[in-house]
């Protein structure tokens, strides 16, 4: 009999590990339903993935290098106890592609986090959350499912924040008669300061330069959270009172759009504070990334700025001496362009990505000046590459297996 697995160059893959009494594939890839388990001792990994030992020697492993089936995806369910239907199989395909191990436990705890849930993007989402260790967090998959399927835009709920506290603030400041005097001065001055931090964060620089603002993604999430409470409260308050008059009707309609407004963009905050959470994945050795979206200064419209900072494996901060900074963005003339600095003390190389031929010219031809302006800051400039294509944000946010680089282990028992 030969018992089949999965294993990159690295340790063993979870998708590797041999399940108790799991049917076999064969060399061709078709599933064995008519092989029985032989007589061995078993051991249960902390995964809740069994492993066989037998009695007899075994010989050394066979490594044959081929693409995983998707008779492969179905011996998986099986050998778990589960149907190889078509929403079965895309879950498994998706913890095993992010490195999830691919055990029952697991498979259930993420088909109740998809339950109910039509979005095509929710599955990778509940698979990441698990990751994150947010398995009872059901809200963390519909905030990933909005990032992943590009419905949420930074830039977009930001604005559409500060224009519904605009028109809010409007016709509040001519309901005071509705409110006592402490309640409608507190409101008006929360609304009035969290516009002017907006603001900062909205605002371009006459000159297009890149002047980031001071901003404590904690502190907001953590401010508009209460705020968030106090206006749902105020809302079902007035409801209770009852809307009489058509300004309280009016103020009650407003007060609705700033609560929709305001909980779109803690979403968005969100989602950037899910993805900077360190990932439970099986075997992952890629770099661990913080991440921030922000409003891009250099072009106009809804447009945003990725920037991801590596961390300090030791201390899970940032080691300013020692780091990766990546950023991508668009320009008005040079098209999309992403930026990876490496930093080493006083070394600091650059990769420059785009897909503009002219794009990577200018980078070319601005090298010199690049140097120098390293040089007045101290820094040895070591490197400057330029590649002929994106940047892909997600690989370096959420790193998954090459299924087309894993290899079939074959070993007789």
């Amino acid at each position: 009999m030969e018992g089949v697995g999965y294993r990159k160059g690295l340790p063993e893959h979870p998708f590797g590990k041999v399940v108790n009494g799991s049917k076999s594939v064969e060399e061709s890839g078709s599933v064995n339903r008519n092989v029985s388990a032989p007589a061995s001792s078993t051991a249960v990994d902390k995964t809740g993935v069994s492993e066989s030992k037998s009695e007899q020697p075994q010989k050394p492993y066979q490594n044959i290098a081929r693409k995983m089936t998707e008779s492969d995806i179905i011996d998986q369910l099986l050998k778990i106890g589960k149907q190889p239907s078509k929403e079965n199989k895309s879950l498994i395909f998706s913890m095993i592609h992010h490195g999830i191990p691919a055990s029952e436990e697991v498979f259930d705890i993420i088909s109740k986090m998809v339950k109910g849930k039509n979005n095509p993007k929710s599955v990778e989402s509940a698979v990441v959350s698990f990751s994150k260790g947010l398995a009872d967090a059901a809200k963390s998959v519909d905030v990933l499912t909005a990032f992943l399927s590009k419905d949420a835009n930074f830039s977009k709920n930001l604005e559409n924040l500060r224009l519904a506290m605009k028109s809010f603030s409007q016709i509040f400041q001519h309901t005071e008669e509705l409110f006592s005097k402490g309640l409608f001065a507190g409101l008006a001055s929360i609304v009035g300061e969290f516009d002017e931090e907006f603001k900062k964060l909205s605002k371009r620089t006459k000159d297009n330069k890149m002047k980031m603002p001071i901003f404590n993604r904690g502190s907001m999430v953590k401010d508009l959270s209460a705020f968030h409470a106090f206006l749902a409260g105020l809302a079902e308050k007035m409801t209770e009172d009852g809307l009489h008059s058509a300004q309280a009707r009016v103020l009650h309609a407003k007060l609705e759009e700033l609560l929709h407004e305001v909980s779109q963009f803690l979403n968005s905050l969100s989602s950037q504070s899910i993805l900077s959470m360190n990932s439970n994945s099986y075997n992952m050795v890629n770099d661990r990334f913080f991440y921030w979206q922000m409003p891009n200064p250099l072009v106009e419209g809804h447009s945003n700025m990725d920037i991801l900072i590596k961390k300090d494996p030791k201390t899970n901060g940032i080691d300013p001496e020692k780091s990766k900074m990546i950023l991508k963005f668009e320009t008005e003339s040079l098209g999309t362009l992403g930026v990876v600095v490496d930093v080493n003390k006083n070394k600091v190389g650059y990769e420059f990505h785009s897909e503009r031929a002219e794009t990577r010219q200018l980078v070319r031809y601005i090298s010199p000046d690049l140097r120098d302006r390293m040089a007045a800051l101290n820094y040895d400039l070591i490197h400057i590459k330029t590649m002929k294509k994106k940047l892909e944000i997600k690989k370096y946010l959420l790193p998954t297996y090459s299924l087309n680089n894993l290899s079939r282990v074959r070993a007789e028992i």
